[in-house]
């Protein structure tokens, strides 16, 4: 497995990771109805990410055949958007390394706080990593309601990963 920089190429097969995330992790922790109306969100990554990727940091897990299996990125401001993993790799080393790649990045820019709306399953990677909870969040998803966790760590060299 290898981490790299994301690549506009890379959008189709990150929706696909997107989708394969939320339908197979996704059930441990939300309702068949909150499930379709979050995977009707793929439309959104695939226009979003064409116009924010070459402004933001984003990195791939890839395999041998270099097709993506991890996506995560940083805004400038510290906003961590997307974190998607396959579920293949949710939960081995490769995310927590992508991860670590993020908070050096960030780092290098000078940024003191990340933040992140986690999911239910992404919420606990997030507090290992040092981030709190600062409120449960209802939101709206195609008129079917869903929770997430709206999420900060201040960032500096002594709280960094090692």
């Amino acid at each position: 497995m290898k981490i790299r920089k994301a690549r506009l190429d890379d959008i189709p097969e990150i929706g696909h990771v997107f989708e394969r995330a939320i339908l197979e992790i996704g059930p441990r922790f939300y309702s068949r109805d909150q499930l379709n109306a979050w995977i009707k969100r793929r439309a959104r990554l695939e226009t979003v990410l064409p116009e924010v990727l070459p402004y933001r940091d984003g990195w791939v897990a890839v395999e041998a055949d270099d097709k993506p299996l991890a996506y995560l990125d940083l805004e400038k401001d510290g906003h961590i958007d997307f974190f998607y993993a396959h579920p293949s790799v949710a939960g081995t080393p490769v995310t927590g390394e992508m991860y670590a790649n993020l908070e050096a990045r960030a780092l290098e820019l000078g940024i003191s706080r990340l933040s992140t709306e986690a999911s239910e399953a992404a919420r606990r990677f997030f507090e290992k990593r040092g981030f709190q909870v600062l409120r449960k969040q209802d939101i709206e998803l195609g008129g079917v309601m869903i929770h997430n966790y709206a999420m900060e760590k201040q960032l500096t060299p002594a709280t960094a990963l090692a």
